[in-house]
């Protein structure tokens, strides 16, 4: 989950607390935090989370440019 380098913001606001947890901060997220999925997350073949996790990755830049492409479309003429 936490795979990609961090940005200053993320740097300053403490993202290495999060990286400490490693693996778990990833099953954790996958989990949505309910300790009762842990278990059927942890069973599922690796090709099924890493390939949740790219989904998941892939969404959030999508979403983060068409986020960024609009507010530079939306900007008032001036």
């Amino acid at each position: 989950m936490y795979n990609d380098e961090a940005d200053y913001n993320e740097i300053a606001a403490g993202i290495e607390k999060i990286q400490a947890f490693g693996w778990f901060a990833t099953l954790h997220a996958l989990a949505k935090g309910d300790v009762l999925k842990y278990q059927p997350i942890l069973d599922k073949e690796a090709i099924d989370i890493y390939t949740t996790l790219l989904l998941e990755k892939t969404e959030r830049e999508y979403s983060n440019e068409l986020q960024y492409l609009n507010s530079k479309t939306n900007q008032p003429i001036t």
